[in-house]
């Protein structure tokens, strides 16, 4: 049983001692230094950001609505014409058009055709027949489609998807950056453990050379050495399983921050905390002014009521003034050998009508958008009461828990009072082990309690940083910088 018990402390002893070593040798980083490293890493925010360079690239497309569209054919025709006789015909097109911002369309086309046939009904026409066609034209909308609304608004959604696309990047910036000041801190409070801990393994060794002194000299009894050991056995239990927690937080980190699983790192405290607004109210503002969660739901408001606009011009009746001027012109040999060359003026101008009888998908699309809008609006609601109570509630956490640093450190001065007035009692032997195993747990505990405080008010600050648009400022030009390649 006694070498069993040696063989377990000497295992303890030895993880103790290389775990030890691993953490002497870590490198000490900031929490600002984790995140840049985190998030210049993260995969999922360097395809956020390439997805919102995709988005701003819509702009480009709608604009190239107004440019100018070319076209052209060729064709070679064999017939028969309406008089029986075969003919051959090959004709050549070729135009030009393009809409202009106000909806207008402006064009031109030139037709160039000739025409062979085998007979002619009269001496009079030329064959083979040349024919020149020249057109200018002109649409004008009236009703559907006047002041060009889909070109217009297809500005404004480019314009709303990509700050869309940018906003939902700065939300999963955000959770990201959230998860890793939560790892962040939780690792603060396991090395927090780790050190109380220590403290305490080490006041219990000193302590057992002290007894075993007084042992040797007849001032001390086995039993309270024996006591002191099952302490400091059960510290170093303890220690090793917060030292195996450290493992696999720090894994963690390793993970968030994209490094390799066994390197070694320590957190620190900031040296000094944000300072905080002057009246509540104040920062919550600053917090609803940051919000990319408030910005998505008015790039969606922008969204619908572009799409609103849309479906009311789609629901107009199609009406089009159309007009075009051109020349014709025809010339050739006849029959008579007598060149023909003839050349007048084309003119055109009408109107053009339509509409869609089955009106039922518009009216529904309608409904789907002014809902959608309506949508985002209470969102926008749910979002603001969301941050009035995360904002009020950090802040009222941050007075409560500064209040009870102060009152941690009145009471690890007591505690300490108490445990150096029972040393001193015990050294002139009137008091037990036991007693003095007591209040050496209540002063490590008195401690770790005040350490967990001044983490707690940290890990808050740097959540009322985070809402308050404060910690993203910081890390901004890094992460946008930061584009994947």
């Amino acid at each position: 049983m006694q070498i069993n018990k040696m063989k377990k402390s000497l295992g303890i002893s030895l993880l103790l001692g290389v775990l030890n070593m691993a953490t002497a040798s870590a490198e000490t980083m900031t929490l600002d230094r984790v995140l840049q490293t985190a998030l210049t890493n993260s995969l999922p925010l360097q395809i956020a950001a390439m997805q919102t360079e995709r988005a701003a690239l819509e702009s480009d497309k709608v604009n190239s609505k107004l440019g100018w569209n070319v076209t052209g054919k060729t064709n070679f025709d064999h017939d028969v014409g309406f008089t029986g006789t075969p003919s051959n015909k090959l004709n050549t097109m070729a135009g030009m058009s393009r809409m202009l911002p106000n909806g207008d369309v402006i064009g031109g086309n030139a037709n160039y055709s000739i025409e062979n046939s085998e007979f002619v009904f009269s001496k009079e026409f030329p064959n083979p027949a040349h024919r020149i066609n020249l057109d200018l034209s002109y649409r004008k909308p009236l009703q559907q489609g006047a002041g060009n609304p889909l070109f217009h608004n297809g500005l404004i959604k480019a314009e709303a998807g990509t700050a869309l696309s940018e906003e939902s990047r700065l939300v999963l910036q955000d959770n990201f950056t959230t998860q890793v000041v939560e790892t962040y801190y939780a690792s603060l409070l396991i090395q927090a453990s780790i050190k109380n801990n220590k403290q305490a393994m080490e006041r219990a060794e000193r302590l057992i050379t002290f007894i075993k002194k007084n042992t040797k000299l007849g001032l001390a009894e086995e039993k309270d050495l024996l006591q002191v050991v099952a302490q400091l056995q059960s510290l170093k239990a303890d220690q090793s399983s917060l030292q195996l927690a450290w493992l696999q937080q720090s894994a963690a980190i390793n993970r968030l921050m994209g490094r390799a699983y066994q390197d070694k790192f320590k957190p620190v405290m900031p040296r000094s905390l944000p300072a905080l607004p002057d009246k509540e109210q104040t920062a919550l503002d600053e917090a609803i002014s940051y919000s990319p969660s408030l910005r998505i739901q008015d790039a969606k408001i922008k969204l619908a009521e572009t799409m609103l606009d849309d479906l009311r011009n789609n629901n107009k009746n199609k009406l089009d003034l159309v007009m075009s001027i051109g020349t014709r012109s025809a010339y050739g040999k006849n029959g008579m050998n007598n060149t023909v060359n003839e050349t007048d003026y084309a003119l055109m101008a009408g109107v053009e009508y339509s509409r869609a009888v089955d009106k039922r998908g518009i009216v529904a699309e309608l409904e789907q958008a002014m809902m959608d809008r309506t949508i985002a609006l209470r969102e926008i609601e749910n979002i603001k009461l969301e941050l009035n109570y995360a904002v009020y509630g950090l802040l009222q956490e941050i007075t409560a828990t500064d209040a009870a640093i102060n009152q941690y450190v009145k009471r690890v001065t007591r505690e300490q009072q108490k445990l150096n007035e029972a040393e001193s009692r015990y050294h002139r032997g009137r008091t037990t082990t036991q007693e003095l195993i007591m209040f050496e747990n209540d002063l490590s505990i008195a401690k770790f309690l005040l350490q967990q405080k001044r983490i707690d008010l940290a890990h808050r600050y740097a959540r009322l940083n985070l809402l308050r648009g404060g910690m993203a400022q910081r890390l901004m030009p890094l992460t946008m910088n930061k584009k994947g390649e």
